[in-house]
């Protein structure tokens, strides 16, 4: 995902953009993809690039008051999402959700999990 040239789509092409679940792993090699601890950042360009000027992108990553990386995932905070999305898109929306159950989630406080739909900058 992390390589623009290896995708077979022009720029600006999409409308929309939809990450679930995924962002939070690239780059650190579970999966047997190459580690890159920038895979993310990477892979934010390269959706940028892909996104015509007023697209989208929704996201969906786990969110916590602590930033935690390991070989699995990264937890991000407002701060280092903020971080990782400066440049390339800006929050225009914000809906927090927890599980109630595995396949029953909630609405919940900024404090809990995050899903973000971002403008392009």
């Amino acid at each position: 995902m992390t390589k623009r040239d290896s995708l077979p789509f022009n720029d600006r092409t999409f409308d929309y953009i939809i990450s679930l679940s995924t962002l939070e792993h690239i780059g650190l090699g579970y999966y047997g993809g190459d580690l890159n601890r920038r895979g993310d950042r990477m892979a934010v360009e390269v959706i940028h690039s892909l996104l015509k000027p007023d697209g989208k992108f929704l996201v969906t990553l786990p969110f916590s008051g602590k930033y935690t990386e390991n070989s699995f995932q990264r937890i991000h905070t407002k701060e280092s999402f903020q971080t990782l999305i400066s440049g390339y898109f800006r929050i225009e929306k914000q809906q927090f959700w927890i599980p109630k159950s595995k396949k029953n989630w909630i609405a919940a406080s900024e404090e809990e999990v995050g899903v973000c739909c971002l403008s392009r900058v």
